[in-house]
């Protein structure tokens, strides 16, 4: 009794642009609260959750090279802001050349101090939500020219993040070492050896899977205890790899 929520609902109108709607719900109703128009589809909505930095914001994209941010608390213009993101600085295979990294999907860690974002580009961009001007980790899958981008899912104790594309391979990264939650970039023992000094390049994976299906993997699941990795692809086929 008393409790209510608040949530955002992005969606694609008659025009073939995007809504995005913010509403109040409780058990028996939903009150609507804003909604405005977006050039272009809403692909995802995240919202942090309430133990981080962004707890009053929802994040959004409209598959462009941008992250929209809707603060719940915001008045006027001071409700909606935008991030950039320079897909030009992100490519390091040459297949990857004129591909943009439009955001398909985006998702905090548990913890709320991450937020990885997902491109068409098969690239996941990992921020530090308390400083967007640079990547903290950039992942990378082999580019093949398919549009299914990359799908993702963070362990529940935010440390690892699982990867998989139609490169069929699911990939298991090692983020949270070393990070440290007082400081805004990833410590001194993560700036070398498998990172990359500039913008955070993660050149090697924890574990890397031959997923042997056919079609891209589009959905991923992490066991609670971080030892089965769970993978759906465009095949309709479901495997369970075992991490161990």
């Amino acid at each position: 009794e008393g409790f209510s929520e608040v949530l955002a609902v992005g969606a694609q109108d008659e025009s073939k642009k995007g809504t995005l709607s913010v509403y109040r719900v409780d058990i028996s109703h939903a009150w609507l609260l804003d909604s405005f128009s977006t050039d272009n589809p809403v692909q995802c909505v995240a919202r942090s959750p309430v133990c981080g930095p962004l707890s009053r914001k929802f994040v959004f994209s409209c598959s462009e090279e941008k992250l929209h941010f809707y603060d719940t608390k915001g008045q006027g213009s001071k409700k909606r802001s935008t991030i950039r993101i320079n897909s030009e600085k992100l490519i390091r295979h040459a297949s990857k050349q004129g591909v943009k990294h439009n955001i398909h999907d985006c998702s905090f860690s548990p913890n709320g101090m991450l937020l990885q974002s997902c491109g068409e580009d098969n690239t996941v961009i990992v921020h530090d939500v308390r400083k967007f001007d640079i990547p903290l980790y950039v992942l990378e899958h082999e580019y093949t020219g398919g549009q299914h981008g990359v799908a993702c899912q963070w362990s529940s104790d935010s440390r690892f993040l699982a990867t998989g594309a139609d490169d069929c391979t699911v990939r298991i990264w090692d983020i949270g070492r070393g990070i440290d939650d007082t400081t805004n970039l990833r410590s001194q023992e993560t700036k070398t050896g498998n990172v990359d000094e500039e913008f955070g390049f993660m050149n090697t994976e924890v574990n890397l899977i031959k997923h042997n299906q056919s079609g891209a993997i589009c959905a991923l699941s992490l066991s609670v205890g971080h030892d089965m990795v769970v993978a759906g692809s465009t095949s309709g086929r479901v495997v369970i790899h075992s991490l161990r």
